[in-house]
């Protein structure tokens, strides 16, 4: 993991160097801060956590969460930014919240295979072929 976050960080830097080099970028505290909180706490202990959650967590429930990190990032943002609700908003919550409950009903018992009908089995297999009779 740790050499794919490297990696795309390199690409990343690459391409950052190659569209945005004349845009102007100042290295503030608070920039260089708001780096290193994303780079340890958004990324690595993210990671850490997954790892330590796979083990703990059934895979259907870790599936969902990027659902529900959605879901909060909107709520958050209508209760803090205060951004406007509106029907699509609100489709979209129903959307997410409806897909995190189907991902995690219980899975149904496998049907039972067919039997065979009685007296019609050759007890050779599925490949084996009957006699063909003169007529």
């Amino acid at each position: 993991m740790c050499v794919q976050t490297l990696s795309s960080s390199l690409l990343l830097l690459a391409a950052s160097s190659a569209f945005e080099s004349h845009l102007p970028g100042h290295w503030t505290p608070r920039a260089l801060l708001s780096i290193t909180y994303l780079a340890v706490c958004a990324t690595a202990l993210t990671y850490q956590l997954l790892f330590w959650l796979l083990s703990r967590v059934p895979l259907a429930v870790i599936g969902v969460m990027p659902l529900l990190d959605t879901l909060v990032a909107v709520l958050l943002g209508v209760v803090m930014l205060g951004e406007r609700v509106d029907a699509s908003l609100l489709m979209g919550g129903a959307l997410i919240l409806s897909s995190a409950a189907l991902a995690n009903l219980p899975s149904s018992p496998p049907a039972p295979a067919p039997s065979e009908p009685t007296g019609t089995s050759t007890g050779a297999g599925p490949l084996a072929s009957s006699p063909r009779r003169a007529a």
